[in-house]
């Protein structure tokens, strides 16, 4: 991101680390991170959006073009 604008920094296990906003905002309101799993945004949300309701998780090993504008991304497979 350019400058520091989407960037927190937080304390992690007593020692502070720099992590992206909307990947916070995705763990404290819908759970964890999974493993290699990248957090994205619905196709025509700003980048450095962090409201819960536009992001989603998915694997980055899929194709990342599949999810339909509106739709519920975290809920699929």
């Amino acid at each position: 991101m350019r400058g520091n604008y989407g960037v927190m920094r937080i304390k992690i296990a007593g020692r502070w680390a720099i992590r992206n906003v909307h990947r916070i905002a995705f763990a404290v309101w819908k759970g964890d991170i999974p493993e290699g799993a990248s957090v994205l945004h619905l196709k025509g949300c700003v980048k450095t959006c962090c409201n819960p309701d536009h992001l989603y998780s998915k694997r980055q090993s899929l194709d990342l073009g599949t999810t339909p504008r509106g739709a519920a991304p975290w809920s699929l497979p």
